[in-house]
């Protein structure tokens, strides 16, 4: 099979393009229930395992949350350190779980 140089050039687009969009799908949800210590500017929260949480996009009220209430968060780690919430829910465990992703079984060499 022959490809062209602008075929090839226009697949190589489409890879680079496709690679970080498909390597930020495989961010893994998690859960976290605890409760509030704190509500910073930004609608950054932290909870009492002393970590940081920071809103997501979509999230543009946290409707009175406030020091003491007790909150369900889904989020997924950016950047191996910053916590992003993309939902949040009054309660502990008021939201479900997502499912794991699998990761890839390494393929042995011969």
């Amino acid at each position: 099979m022959k490809i062209g140089k602008i075929a090839l050039s226009c697949l190589c687009a489409i890879f680079m393009v496709a690679t970080p969009v498909c390597a930020a799908l495989t961010a893994q949800l998690e859960v976290v229930s605890g409760k509030v210590v704190k509500v910073q500017a930004g609608n950054i929260i932290t909870l009492d395992d002393g970590k940081e949480y920071s809103p997501g996009k979509k999230i543009a009220d946290l409707a009175g949350v406030k020091a003491g209430d007790v909150i369900t968060l889904k989020y997924f780690v950016q950047a191996e350190t910053k916590r992003i919430f993309v939902e949040y829910a009054p309660g502990r465990d008021s939201l479900s779980r997502p499912p794991k992703i699998e990761q890839p079984v390494p393929v042995p060499r011969y």
